[in-house]
């Protein structure tokens, strides 16, 4: 079964789950003389993770090391991560990771942030709606996106009624503020886009 949740090893020590289901993937190249397979952004709380090998590869036969890193996708689908570790890095590491891979550095796009006990939904500093009643609905699709780290679409929270589903997208687009860059749609999943960059018309 895919692996979902990885442990991480954090710098001073301890470890944390990551949730690689909320993660964008780089894979790095065999080569590029660092021991870092694959980068994750984890997108809810900007981390990078670096994922490693154990024991480090120098030690391994060379075509054994090239297979591994070549096939680090599939590696995660696997049940184990048993000769892999997983560390934090701060955004000057994954930089140095990327250049000495010869990889630009990505462009990252901003994703949304609900918070349920503010009631505020936000996409970077634009304020996009903000709840003073309750939306019992429209709030169950916000934590399910929340939760899912805002992938572009995710499963219904109201499995097999897109009526439901349609009417509660509806309503949460009527009341997004006039500056909110982000809308919803979907009726069978639902689904967020950005109509313009923040800051800019539509």
């Amino acid at each position: 079964m895919p692996v979902r949740g990885v442990w991480v090893h954090r710098p001073g020590g301890g470890q944390f789950l990551l949730d690689l289901g909320e993660c964008l993937r780089f894979p790095i190249p065999i080569g590029s003389g660092v021991s870092s397979a694959a980068l994750f952004f984890h997108q809810p709380s900007s981390r990078w993770v670096s994922l490693e090998f154990w024991p480090p590869y120098k030690t391994w036969a060379g075509g054994l090391a090239a297979e591994t890193f070549r096939n680090c996708d599939r590696i995660l689908e696997e049940d184990s991560l048993e000769y892999h570790q997983c560390f934090w890095v701060d955004e000057r590491e994954a930089r140095s990771i990327f250049k000495c891979a010869g990889k630009p550095w990505p462009l990252l796009e901003p994703i949304p942030s609900w918070d349920r006990a503010t009631r505020q939904l936000r996409y970077e500093q634009t304020l996009c709606r903000e709840y003073t009643r309750e939306a019992a609905n429209q709030i169950a699709v916000l934590d399910a996106f929340q939760a899912a780290g805002w992938p572009k679409t995710i499963a219904s929270p109201f499995p097999g009624n897109e009526s439901r589903l349609r009417e509660t997208i509806g309503d949460l687009n009527e009341k997004l503020s006039e500056e909110s860059p982000i809308r919803f749609r979907g009726s069978a999943r639902p689904e967020w886009y950005l109509v313009a960059p923040p800051g800019n018309p539509a």
